[in-house]
């Protein structure tokens, strides 16, 4: 059983226009990047950074390459209100330091406290930047709890549905 797949194509490959995205109106074209997009988000939060979450790094290694992803969400507690709003933290930092196309990045926790155990979710607002244009973006990732993947999806109050 697979736990969790990655994008085939290798990184560089991925920044090659898409044939099908050639000659789009830049509402058409945000619509195709959505998707694109996620699958990227998907990628860098469940890549975990080898250092832990208190670690003070200097600022060129922060934003390097070396520093990529999200710390070990391993200790986190769902019960803790500290600890989310220290991954919602995190995860908007990471956003801002490795995804250049959003800006205007907000996390929010709708973490549901539920007899028997939570399951971490998060509401990710943002905005996808295109060609002079922004167009606000809606994404909801939730904590899966064995496995602490955090898996994207897209939701409707996406002005690019």
């Amino acid at each position: 059983m697979e736990l969790y797949s990655f994008p085939e194509a290798p990184l560089f490959d991925r920044f090659r226009p898409d044939a099908d995205m050639t000659g789009l109106l830049p509402r058409q074209a945000a619509s195709s990047y959505r998707r694109l997009l996620l699958a990227d988000l998907e990628l860098l939060l469940n890549t975990r950074a080898p250092w832990p979450a208190q670690a003070t790094l200097p600022a060129e290694v922060a934003a390097s390459v070396v520093a990529y992803g999200l710390p070990d969400l391993g200790g986190v507690s769902l019960r803790s209100m500290a600890d989310r709003a220290s991954v919602c933290e995190r995860v908007r930092d990471a956003i801002a330091a490795f995804e250049p196309r959003l800006t205007g990045i907000v996390v929010e926790d709708l973490t549901e406290e539920r007899p028997g155990g939570s399951r971490m979710s998060l509401r990710v607002r943002a905005d996808l930047n295109i060609d002079n244009t922004r167009f606000p973006l809606l994404f909801e990732t939730q904590l899966a709890p064995l496995t602490n993947q955090l898996h994207v999806r897209a939701l409707d109050g996406s002005d690019l549905a």
